[in-house]
């Protein structure tokens, strides 16, 4: 049953009618006040039940309004789960019991799996990380935390403002805590009890010779499938030994020490777990036992699956000997990333995979592979932690480029064997082993007119072309070059071309010569009938009018 209590600051001689969520829910007369108080009982509260509920008093303003915020937990009280079968931890200095998740919702000021832990004064948050501003602390503040707990002022501080310190022998938020301390404790207001020397506990209550869990943390993480070591350390008097400590799982499965380090201290005990599973995930509970008495711990557990590709590593770019691979992939299961192993090896044969640990933000050349051969790549991710490794993701074929041309070719010449149709010819040199190229490339450049002619001799033992459809009277930038696949090897020098003006070609004599940059080139002395008059052929010096052209580079012309 809930029991909402509007107190009266200013009466009047009018009954009260409560709202819930805006729309009316009751009314009640005025002579229904008790000590000053209006009572609304809400009998058998469900979730449905929770909103935000007002009373006023008839024909007065909203703002006169008594407000409350009613929360509603899915399960009762120190239960949580679908089916509300799971125990809570037992939250203490007023958290809250999450019915979803099981988790502790900790009141401002108190942190911990159970919020067993104060914060020092002004300070909140899972970690106590945040501080309050100011001189005051967190005097005049509310804090609004995750349902079901709701708002309340900060630890030390309660009233409508938050603006009052605890009375003496209370703390925490809201004031809402006793002290009760024992033993001679002092009740600290926003921490509770300042325990002497020689007794622990809420209260001040328990002796130190009574036996006490030590230094378990809050949260630990493991991966999926892995066997791993918890310890728990606890002291007292007597001193407990192996057989006197326990560890329970949360279906309530119970593990025995396998080993115990006695210090001066305190007793460690060592608890190998079995292969954890999905469903060891939760709170589990470390626990000792002597004839002084017994305590124990909870704290969770969170087993996390490591990650897979979902996705193949994508190929950027590729050359003849390397591939350029973007490792980055999507994946399932649990991260952070921890690292990716990019996995790679030839399609054909039976070769091992080689294996390089890779940044999955940068990309990735592969180096030293061999020229047109395909290649099964793959990625493997990691998470931190023992067991961290995913399986491997989906592979993809990525084939290297063939082999770049690297010889240069030269010019040995040309003539023009018509108005539009020029004969080219070229050499290649002399290498060991066989010739990497499909053929070659002949490139005519206008510049006049900004156009260019590409002809392609698909024969790589061609060393002469014929080219046809030129523009007579045109000057061409000629160059040559190997090519194998799609790639091209480096370009011949180039040299400047004169195809002569339209007009009756007559050819005489024998082929003569002419010199030009210390290279001499072989030419067909020719002789033109034109419509305007008779041309002919000159030479000169470096000129760039000429019918022929240059040898080899370095090498005298024949």
């Amino acid at each position: 049953t809930a029991v909402l209590v509007a107190r009266v600051r200013k009466e009047k001689q009018t009954d009260v009618i409560w709202k819930s969520n805006g729309s009316y829910f009751s009314t009640l007369d005025r002579h229904e006040a008790q000590d000053g108080r209006f009572l609304m009982q809400l009998p058998n509260v469900q979730p449905p039940a929770s909103g935000v509920y007002s009373a006023t008093y008839l024909e007065t303003s909203p703002l006169g309004s008594a407000f409350f915020r009613l929360i509603v937990r899915g399960c009762g009280a120190g239960r949580w789960g679908p089916d509300c079968t799971k125990e809570c931890p037992g939250c203490l200095h007023g958290g809250v019991c999450h019915d979803q998740d099981g988790e502790c919702v900790c009141p401002p000021g108190f942190t911990g799996t159970r919020c067993e832990q104060a914060c020092r004064e002004g300070r909140f948050g899972q970690r106590c990380q945040e501080q309050c501003p100011g001189t005051s602390g967190c005097r005049g503040l509310t804090f609004c935390l995750p349902d079901p707990y709701g708002c309340s002022c900060g630890s030390g501080w309660r009233g409508s403002q938050c603006q009052e310190a605890c009375a003496p022998g209370h703390f925490g938020a809201d004031c809402r805590l006793q002290c009760q301390c024992r033993n001679g404790g002092t009740c600290d207001r926003f921490s509770g009890c300042v325990c002497p020397s020689g007794w622990h506990g809420m209260h001040c209550e328990k002796s130190d010779r009574i036996p006490q869990i030590l230094d378990v943390a809050s949260e630990l993480e493991f991966n999926l499938e892995t066997t791993p070591r918890i310890n728990c350390a606890a002291a007292g008097n007597p001193f407990p030994v192996r057989g006197s400590m326990e560890l329970r799982k949360p279906d309530g499965t119970v593990l025995l020490s396998t080993k115990a380090i006695v210090e001066p201290d305190r007793t460690t005990a060592e608890f190998e777990v079995p292969r954890l599973a999905l469903g060891d995930s939760g709170l589990w509970e470390c626990r000792v036992s002597t004839s002084g008495g017994q305590d124990s711990r909870r704290f969770r557990v969170n087993v996390k699956v490591p990650p897979v590709p979902l996705t193949a590593p994508r190929l950027l770019a590729k050359q003849s000997r390397q591939l350029v691979v973007s490792p980055l992939v999507s994946f399932s299961g649990d991260g952070p990333i921890a690292s990716v192993r990019l996995h790679y090896r030839p399609q054909e044969g039976d070769l091992a995979w080689s294996a390089i640990v890779v940044d999955p933000s940068e990309n990735v050349t592969l180096m030293n592979l061999r020229p047109k051969t395909g290649y099964s790549v793959r990625v493997q991710l990691s998470r931190p932690g023992e067991g961290g490794e995913g399986v491997w993701g989906p592979p993809t074929l990525m084939t290297t480029d063939c082999p770049e041309p690297l010889l240069q070719p030269w010019l040995e010449g040309w003539h023009v064997e018509g108005p539009d149709r020029l004969r080219v010819s070229w050499s290649l040199p002399s290498v060991p082993g066989p010739m990497v190229g499909d053929g070659f490339l002949l490139r005519l450049w206008d510049g006049t007119r900004g156009q260019e002619r590409r002809e392609n001799v698909s024969s790589p033992q061609a060393r002469t072309a014929l080219l046809t459809g030129l523009t007579p009277g045109t000057h061409y930038q000629l160059d040559v070059r190997l090519y194998h696949c799609a790639l091209l090897g480096p370009a011949s020098p180039p040299a400047r071309v004169l195809l002569p003006p339209s007009g009756k070609l007559e050819k005489m004599g024998k082929p003569g010569f002419m010199w030009r940059s210390r290279v001499m080139a072989r030419m067909w002395c020719t002789r033109r009938t034109w419509d305007l008059g008779e041309h002919r052929a000159q030479g000169a010096w470096g000129g760039p009018s000429m019918l022929g052209g240059p040898g080899p580079p370095g090498r005298p012309g024949t």
